[in-house]
């Protein structure tokens, strides 16, 4: 009788347990559907394509040679998912784990912030999960990794009191993130690397760390000697030096 019992429950336990599973499935689906654009988003640059959160407000980088784009909410400020495509600046994951951890003791010095660096994954590549909490200001969600020779960063930023009610749409969206086959060329790289020593030069400049600058510019016209970017930044550095 015992032996009986046990034939007859274990089926339907079993069969319990799959409509419970094929349940939350289509519910996941549902809140999928829900969250997110139908409308996928491909990168102009061709380095990614992405579901990004309904509704939200897109904001393209063309004269940036990345591949960049930030899904705004359409009425709280800061409240951001931000994607950055580019040219790998490190060799192996160990070295882009290793930057990681120089940043967030720079940003725990400079802000009193709390960061957590974890090891996870996106998709099929090892990633690295970066948790940044600013006191009073704002909350990130980071999802690093590199994938050939690019080199991806996935940020959700949003005011404290709103990171964890987006959390769950911006989860999805990132869930749906895939990088191209369209791979990095000898010519991204360059224009990637000049990119950064624009931006750092100009961002020297505004600190009023001139000689830093000058350094920043003149590796990228190292590089690239005609560039006019890096030359209008060197007659700047050296018309405020004088």
């Amino acid at each position: 009788m015992k032996m009986w019992k046990c034939f007859t429950t274990t089926p339907l336990l079993f069969l319990t347990c799959n409509l419970v599973f094929l349940t939350l499935v289509q519910e996941t689906h549902s809140l999928q559907k829900q969250y997110l654009s139908r409308q996928e988003y491909d990168d102009p640059k061709g380095f990614f394509t992405i579901f990004p959160p309904s509704g939200w407000l897109i904001r393209e980088y063309p004269n940036d040679p990345r591949g960049k784009v930030s899904f705004m909410h359409p009425s709280i400020k800061n409240l951001t998912l931000r994607i950055i495509a580019q040219a790998a600046d490190y060799k192996d994951f160990k070295e882009l784990s290793q930057n990681a951890e120089t940043v967030a003791r720079k940003i725990r010095a400079k802000f009193n912030g709390e960061v957590t660096i974890r090891s996870s994954s996106l998709g099929d590549a090892p990633a690295l999960k970066v948790i940044i909490t600013i006191p009073d200001q704002l909350k990130y969600l980071q999802y690093q990794f590199l994938r050939g020779r690019m080199y991806y960063n996935l940020s959700y930023s949003a005011p404290l009191y709103a990171y964890e009610d987006f959390l769950t749409e911006v989860t999805y969206s990132i869930k749906t993130f895939e990088p191209s086959s369209r791979g990095v060329s000898t010519k991204d790289v360059v224009q990637h690397s000049i990119s950064a020593k624009v931006r750092r030069a100009t961002l020297l400049i505004q600190m009023g760390k001139l000689e830093l600058a000058l350094e920043a510019v003149n590796e990228g016209l190292g590089i690239e000697p005609t560039n006019s970017k890096l030359i209008d930044l060197k007659k700047l550095i050296q018309e405020k030096r004088k």
